[in-house]
């Protein structure tokens, strides 16, 4: 995992009286509200999506899986990566939306 991440994570964790230890570290990652997800693959037992989260300030994303039946990502196979932890910015775009007229 990126140091600065790291040390981001270790800060906050350490100010809401929980663990340091890497395990926690993602758990905390992986337990706060996500804010911006796109789809990047989809296989048979599970699609993977970037997620963007915001902890203290700072924009962290990761890939994350959503299993495609009742089990779960770890039940069919899929396992985090901490290779996959990266500082994200956010920024804005124009978007075109469509809707039905109606007549």
């Amino acid at each position: 995992m990126n140091e600065k991440i790291k040390n981001h994570l270790i800060k906050y964790n350490q100010s809401n009286g929980w663990g340091v230890d890497d395990e926690t570290l993602i758990e905390t990652l992986t337990d706060s509200r996500v804010i911006y997800e796109e789809e990047i693959d989809e296989r048979r037992w599970w699609t993977e999506y970037t997620q963007v989260v915001e902890i203290d300030g700072m924009f962290i994303g990761f890939e994350m899986a959503k299993t495609t039946g009742d089990r779960s990502t770890f039940d069919v196979g899929w396992e985090f990566s901490e290779d996959s932890i990266f500082e994200a910015e956010q920024y804005t775009e124009p978007v075109t939306k469509y809707r039905v007229k109606r007549v």
